[in-house]
């Protein structure tokens, strides 16, 4: 499985709901927690196809509406080295969001880089304990940005 099928496969379910997602990885969501505005509902860890090692599977939608507002898939360490270089030969429009990068408060802080698609935008964030390994891919609607 490459990322590359990944990202393709849940850009053709958009827009997303949280059947829909469940049915691309074959998995079912746990509701995690509320605000009473957002609801989060997690899944994972699982292995993708056999080859994709996900850490978990963030879901977050309006509970008024139900409209999805962030869809965050997060790899494992483990799950390979995808490289910036790699995301450019197959998204080479993707840039440095200037509000998502690293502040030196944690490791675990990830420094993003975005491309815009016909349904929203594509971010892709690499930890700064692992700056060459992707760390999460995010899909967020029009209008959620």
């Amino acid at each position: 499985m490459k990322l590359e099928d990944l990202t393709q496969m849940l850009e053709a379910a958009a827009p997303w709901t949280i059947k829909g997602v469940e049915s691309v990885f074959d998995s079912k969501f746990t509701p995690a927690r509320s605000n009473g505005i957002v609801a989060v509902h997690t899944m994972g860890p699982f292995r993708y196809k056999e080859k994709l090692i996900i850490e978990e599977v963030h879901l977050r939608v309006r509970m008024n509406t139900n409209k999805m507002i962030r869809l965050i898939v997060n790899l494992s360490e483990d799950a390979g080295r995808f490289t910036l270089d790699r995301l450019k030969r197959t998204w080479p429009d993707i840039q440095l969001d200037p509000s998502a990068y690293p502040r030196g408060q944690s490791w675990d802080e990830k420094r993003q880089y975005r491309t815009n698609r016909p349904w929203g935008q594509l971010s892709f964030g690499f930890k700064e304990r692992q700056p060459d390994c992707l760390a999460s891919i995010t899909f967020i609607p029009k209008g959620e940005e």
